[in-house]
């Protein structure tokens, strides 16, 4: 079997296309401006595992992609050999564009009862997540949607404070209350942790947690975050104050899972 090296990147027509998840062509310019990319030809599919290993490619016979400056030409329907991951997540959700359209379940998810309760925080309106999404766009976080296995709406996951020159970013995630302690977490959050080294080649992603919220930290952890500050009695919920963890996860700690 032939060897190539993988096309992190790809632009099909307005959209830029990682794995199986979507990004504006905004996303793209920014690449650019960092040096992310070198140059891509359209129109381009392309299939990857869970941490960005190439499955297979569908171009245009003759197109090249280019990766790194190095041209890699495939012809039209040639089939990659699968790359297992490394983590032993089976993928069980994908990660796709987070649309208008799923706001009005996101506006249901953030006034959960359980959800309010672990942010410590009023309820939303929708006029509120409307604009609350819009911020985190006009701030250039890299916002996508949670589908599971059978492709329906279940959360969404996000990148935010995204700072190149620093090679760091924050993590957020937010599942709807049907989909919570079913695993779906940790497969969005390996995906997304992925995407944040492999493809914007951060060196650090970060979170905040408050100390209540035991399961989520449970979850980080098995993703490979660490505990790196703790801010004693920092946030109110309920009546009561408590602690908030701050957490982070090197390039090179992942790279070594």
């Amino acid at each position: 079997m032939l060897q190539y090296e993988r096309c992190r990147l790809v632009r099909i027509k307005d959209m830029l296309r990682v794995g199986e998840i979507e990004i504006s062509t905004a996303m793209l310019e920014e690449a650019k401006r960092h040096g992310e990319i070198d140059i891509l030809t359209e129109p381009y599919e392309l299939r990857f595992d869970e941490t960005g290993n190439l499955l297979h490619g569908y171009p245009a016979a003759g197109n090249i992609c280019y990766n790194k400056g190095i041209p890699q030409i495939r012809k039209r329907g040639m089939q990659m050999d699968s790359v297992s991951s490394p983590h032993g997540d089976p993928g069980r959700v994908r990660l796709r564009a987070f649309e208008p359209e799923h706001i009005k379940e996101l506006h249901r998810w953030l006034n959960d009862p359980v959800s309010i309760e672990m942010v410590g925080r009023t309820p939303l309106t929708y006029e509120q997540t409307v604009k609350h999404v819009e911020k985190k766009r006009q701030n250039g976080d890299l916002v996508l949607a949670i589908a599971n296995e059978d492709d329906q709406l279940i959360g969404w996951i996000f990148l935010q404070h995204i700072e190149y020159e620093h090679g760091r970013a924050g993590i957020g995630i937010l599942l709807s209350p049907e989909a919570r302690g079913r695993g779906y977490g940790l497969s969005a959050m390996r995906q997304m942790v992925a995407i944040g080294f492999g493809q914007l080649r951060l060196n650090k992603i970060y979170l905040t947690t408050r100390g209540i919220n035991e399961q989520a930290i449970g979850l980080y952890k098995k993703v490979g975050f660490v505990v790196e500050g703790q801010l004693r009695k920092h946030g109110y919920s309920g009546g009561q104050y408590y602690d908030t963890y701050f957490m982070g996860l090197l390039a090179s700690e992942w790279s070594a899972d």
